[in-house]
């Protein structure tokens, strides 16, 4: 299905390990001639269009619809196999229910995944905001404008990171002839977080209008972001201390184990 290869081109592998298979998805997408037009699409396109930009979303929307079918065509002929194998030789009604419980099981921890990628991307972009506006801070109050504070922050190889990408992908926009003040909103939409949103309108403001007030303005959301990293670093520590929680249980039931163990052997043997 080699005509289907101009939409896996440039799809990452890591993203969709079944990226080979994807043209059979594609097919079956075409032949039912699939719209893309419901409720579930939009909300898929507005999560697709923060990991992968809004230019590329509705082409990634595709690609994530086919990989949902080439999955659910590999689980539901699994799921029959190992029934057999497990020595089930009837349709019965638990049976069905298992067949048909398994591709749902599948969309839905597909779609799970896809929610996990957009928490930890806005994760990390709130994480790397506030270093990126403290500099910005720092560079207007030493004489540079906007854009030159963008292209030295977006060259600077000691950084890295979801958000560093995103700058980097922005500034490399403006010089590739698109006009500064929409790389600027695209970059919005792709880090879909409040805190950057807000930045960017300031910045537009700036841009088109003038302000005097800006550095005030953003040394009024630099506290704000910090104030939000810092309530974010709290919940990612209590989300780790209940993680380490059942290892901590089990370690404690195997050291009563090994407490308990001679004692009860000692009155057994008496």
């Amino acid at each position: 299905m080699s005509f289907y290869s101009e939409d896996i081109k440039g799809v990452d592998r890591k993203d969709f390990p079944l990226l080979k298979l994807l043209p059979i998805g594609f097919l079956i997408l075409d032949v039912f001639r699939y719209k893309f037009n419901r409720g579930y699409d939009k909300r898929l396109l507005y999560k697709l269009s923060e990991l992968y930009g809004r230019e590329n979303s509705l082409k990634y929307l595709r690609v994530f619809w086919a990989n949902q079918i080439v999955m659910v065509l590999m689980v539901v002929p699994i799921t029959i196999l190992l029934l057999i194998g497990g020595g089930i030789k009837e349709l019965s009604g638990e049976v069905a229910f298992i067949v048909f419980l398994a591709p749902v099981l599948t969309v839905y921890s597909l779609n799970a995944e896809l929610e996990k990628k957009v928490k930890l991307r806005r994760r990390q972009l709130t994480m790397d905001f506030c270093d990126f506006l403290s500099i910005m801070i720092l560079l207007i109050n030493a004489g540079m404008n906007i854009f030159s504070v963008w292209e030295r922050i977006a060259l600077d190889h000691s950084r890295s990171g979801i958000f560093h990408d995103e700058v980097k992908r922005t500034y490399n926009e403006i010089i590739g002839g698109k006009p500064e003040t929409e790389a600027y909103e695209d970059f919005a939409q792709r880090c879909k977080i409040p805190e950057i949103s807000k930045f960017i309108a300031l910045l537009l403001q700036n841009i088109k209008k003038g302000n005097d007030e800006m550095v005030m303005a953003l040394r009024q959301q630099v506290s704000e972001s910090w104030n939000i990293r810092k309530g974010l670093a709290k919940t990612l520590g209590e989300e780790a201390s209940t993680k380490l929680l059942l290892p901590m249980m089990l370690m404690f039931g195997g050291i009563l184990l090994i407490v308990i163990t001679p004692a009860i052997l000692i009155l057994s043997a008496m």
